[in-house]
Formats: structure tokens, C-alpha cells, sequence
């Protein structure tokens, strides 16, 4: 068999394999989302896929209708289109964020002014002073070819 026919069989059962995987994953989430649908009861806060939150009031299975609250006002919708109900944050206030970080920003240095003492306190234990840096004049070699590059 040629290497071109030989490709051509791979690349086919590649694709057959990826589209089996494809469908078989979303069957898996068709099916969450079924299951989902059917155990909806009242009280149960959800959202619709437009994004409106609020709570069930009645669920109609056999017309595939639920009705909503959300903040007072009720809507029937069709149970297709909800979803569940999206995570909230949890709010933090101005003032919370900026004493966390006040405390994140003390904690570190803290956490530096020990290491400073620990690595003080080792130079010290090794007698072992710190030069101050000379300041280097350059070479006659080095000033002649400055020159050089110059010219």
C-alpha cells in the first residue's frame, strides 16, 4: 500500500474517533441538563439563559413551563431556557479590600526585615565585612582603543 492511501486511512479514523468523542460528551451534558430540568421544584433559585434570576414558583413538566419570580414580578418561560443559577461573589467592601491589603502589605514587611536580620546576623557570625566598591579607572589598553573606535 502507497504512504498517501496509508495517510488517507489514519486520517479518516482520526476524524470518525474525534467525532464519536464529540458526541458522546455532549450527550453526557444533554443528559446533566435533562436531569437537571426534571428535578426542578419550587424555591429553586435559577437563571434563564437571557440572564434572569429568580426563584420557582411552579414547574409544568408535561407543557415544558416553569413560572418565575424574580424580584416581584413573575414570568412564565419555557423550561429549555433555564439554566442554573449563576454563582454570586461574595461582595467585599472598600474599606475590607483596603485593610486586607494593609495587612498583606505589613506582612511582607515584616517578612523582609526578618530576612534582613537573619542575613545580618550571618555575616556577622562569619567575620566576613563587606568591601566598599572601588571605584575602577580603565587601562591604557582600554583607553586607546576607545580611541581607536572613535577615529
Amino acid at each position: 500500500m502507497d504512504p498517501n492511501g496509508m495517510f488517507l486511512i489514519i486520517l479518516v479514523l482520526a476524524m470518525v474517533l474525534i467525532m464519536f468523542w464529540q458526541s458522546r460528551n455532549a450527550k453526557k451534558q444533554r443528559s446533566k441538563q435533562d436531569d437537571f430540568r426534571t428535578n426542578l421544584k419550587p424555591g429553586d433559585k435559577v437563571a434563564t439563559l437571557s440572564g434572569l434570576i429568580g426563584n420557582i414558583v411552579e414547574v409544568d413538566l408535561d407543557h415544558d413551563q416553569v413560572v418565575l419570580d424574580s424580584e416581584g414580578s413573575r414570568s412564565r418561560w419555557r423550561i429549555q431556557a433555564i439554566t442554573e443559577a449563576p454563582v454570586e461573589p461574595k461582595y467585599v467592601s472598600d474599606e475590607e479590600y483596603e485593610r486586607s491589603q494593609q495587612e498583606a502589605t505589613e506582612a511582607q514587611t515584616d517578612q523582609d526585615a526578618q530576612e534582613q536580620t537573619a542575613d545580618a546576623a550571618e555575616g556577622n557570625a562569619e567575620g566576613v565585612e563587606e568591601a566598599p566598591a572601588a571605584a575602577t579607572e580603565p587601562s591604557a589598553e582600554q583607553e586607546e582603543s576607545a580611541e581607536q573606535s572613535h577615529k
